[in-house]
């Protein structure tokens, strides 16, 4: 997904998180944000570092600090088991590799004031990554999902929150072992 800065930004931090992230704000805390935890991953457009864990990782080299009018793009790869992000299509050849492909991964951007625009492919990709198809190419149909679909899915998702709350958790890991295979059955 791209996110494009409009106005400007206090404290962003957009990337990936995965089940088990949780914001943390409180008069105790100064909040915790994306990629501030092991479930999330985050670039931060202040000072131009990768965030996970709370740790800090500088970028070699160059300015990565966003500005207005920059266009900031999150790519998530799980056959790679990458996370990068660019900024304006320019990837710097950091990527959070090795990532854990136990959950599915949700966009998150935290930030304490801005404004954005955020494009997570219902219109075309302002700078789409080198070696990587639009997703209507991938999917030889057009992308956006009929209101069929859309409820379809709606319903299918109530009844794996139901699964999910199950105590016993080997019947939600089984059923989301076969969602797995029919997401891959479908590609």
């Amino acid at each position: 997904y791209e996110i494009e800065i409009l106005g400007e930004c206090s404290v962003p931090m957009f990337g990936w998180a995965r089940r088990g992230f949780e914001v943390r704000l409180g008069w105790m805390h100064h909040g915790w944000t994306c990629g501030e935890d092991c479930f999330s991953y985050a670039y931060n457009g202040v000072n131009g570092f990768y965030v996970h864990e709370n740790e800090e990782y500088e970028l070699d080299g160059g300015d990565a600090c966003w500005s207005v009018g920059d266009v900031v793009g999150c790519l998530l790869d799980l056959d790679g088991r990458e996370i990068r992000f660019s900024v304006n299509g320019a990837y710097d050849g950091f990527a959070s590799d090795s990532i854990s492909v136990d959950s599915s991964y949700i966009p998150a951007l935290s930030m304490a004031a801005g404004v954005v625009d955020v494009n997570y492919g219902e219109r075309d990709l302002k700078f789409l990554p080198e070696g990587y198809a639009p997703v209507a190419e991938c999917l030889d149909r057009p992308y956006r999902l009929s209101d069929v679909e859309l409820n379809e899915r709606g319903r299918r998702a109530k009844e794996l929150e139901k699964i999910l709350a199950n105590p016993d958790p080997s019947g939600a890991l089984y059923v989301l072992s076969l969602l797995d295979k029919l997401d891959e059955a479908a590609r």
